[in-house]
Order: structure tokens, then sequence, then C-alpha cells
């Protein structure tokens, strides 16, 4: 079934309701077998907005489930995470390119300072 967020997020809200904000690189994905399994993806993190996510991190999203939040090796993302550190697609995390999303990295660095 398809995801449904609660209610529709900003930018700002996401910033706010994130324990972590930053920018990461997928380096591995390891996959529970067991029932209501978590993936898990290692992150090499390379640029911290909110908090002190230590330079590696694992992160994991639930199996299966319909708000899942997918990640592939080797791509970077803006990751909003909470303290349980679980990815899914309510919290605003995605894909992040160098070039193309510096303007949106600065907006989120704002948000991130206030208090």
């Amino acid at each position: 079934s398809a995801c449904v967020c609660i209610a529709p997020k900003t930018d700002e809200s996401y910033v706010q309701s994130a324990h972590e904000v930053f920018v990461g690189s997928v380096v591995s994905i390891r996959d529970e077998k067991s029932l209501g399994s978590k993936s898990w993806a290692l992150v090499e993190m390379t640029d911290a907005v909110k908090g002190n996510p230590p330079r590696y991190l694992s992160l994991f999203t639930l199996v299966g489930r319909s708000c899942a939040f997918n990640v592939k090796p080797g791509t970077a993302y803006l990751f909003f995470v909470g303290e349980d550190r679980r990815l899914h697609q309510c919290a605003g995390s995605r894909p992040f390119s160098r070039g193309q999303d510096e303007q949106l990295l600065e907006k989120i660095r704002e948000y991130a300072k206030q208090p």
C-alpha cells in the first residue's frame, strides 16, 4: 500500500523534528533475514547540519513497510533522522547532489540554527 504521511511537511519542520540532519553517502546495505526485518545502511557522514552524527553510522528501514525508505550504495542523501536512526519516507530524507543541492543545504543550515 502507498505511504501516507500524517501531515504535509516543510523542510523547516523536517529539521525541527529530526534529532540529526546530515549529508552522507551509503557505503553498504545489510538486510536482516528475519520476519519484520530491518535493512541496515552503513553511511559515511560528510556534512553535519544538526546534532553530532559520527563519521560512520548505521541507519535502518523496515523492509516491506509502505513507508520504508530504501537507499542505494554509492548514493549521497540528505538525511533527517530521529534518535532511533530509522529511515522512513515521512521524515524528509532525499537523494543529494553536490552541485545542484547546495542552495537547499544552505536553507537547511539556516533552519537548523533556529532555536
